[in-house]
């Protein structure tokens, strides 16, 4: 590790548990190593997620039309920013097109939806169901970032526990599978 970076103590530790094994005759050739895997119904090169970047501006359009040719390229899955500018504009065509490009483009991968778990409160089942239809998603990332909201001057910074009984009901009613992820800061295993 680097002296001019600063991590925490615990993860000082965790490093330091690491051992890279050298292996000069690893026993296996590269050839036989297969990253395939299926997802969401779909068969993939490897198990990777292109994840959640943007969406809403009129250039997320072309920022998400790159990435899903990567994906598309390496039959990979790939994730949509937060669909909430599309709540927020009353489902205009002109902002879902700047999602909607990425399963116009990776045709053959998974395509994840995304809203924040925060606007799970204000927004009914119908209306994510909607979420998912417009941009023909496989699936609905749920993530959570109360580090991100607490430092936005916008931010929703209410994460109360009845936030588990709504991504359990989105679960259960809405007809694909619901992924809940963190947006960079992991999962506690009280969380999980």
């Amino acid at each position: 590790m680097r002296d001019d970076i600063v991590f925490p103590e615990t993860c000082n530790r965790i490093y330091n548990e690491i051992y890279l094994v050298h292996r000069a005759i690893p026993g296996i050739s590269l050839n036989d190593v297969n990253l395939a895997t299926r997802f969401l119904g779909y068969e993939l090169k490897a198990p990777v997620i292109i994840e959640a970047m943007t969406g809403g501006l009129p250039v997320s359009k072309s920022i998400n039309e790159g990435l899903a040719k990567i994906a598309h390229e390496f039959q990979v899955a790939i994730g949509v920013g937060s669909q909430r500018p599309i709540l927020q504009s009353s489902f205009r065509q002109d902002v879902i097109e700047t999602y909607r490009v990425v399963r116009d483009v990776a045709y053959n991968v998974p395509v994840i939806g995304n809203i924040g778990v925060v606007q799970l409160r204000e927004v009914e089942i119908d209306a994510l169901k909607k979420l998912v239809d417009v941009i023909n998603a496989d699936a609905l990332a749920v993530h959570l970032n109360p580090a991100q909201e607490v430092i936005q001057p916008e931010g929703d910074v209410d994460f109360g526990e009845d936030l588990y009984y709504k991504i359990h009901d989105v679960e259960r009613e809405l007809g694909v599978p619901v992924i809940v992820k963190e947006v960079g800061h992991g999962l506690s295993m009280e969380v999980v």
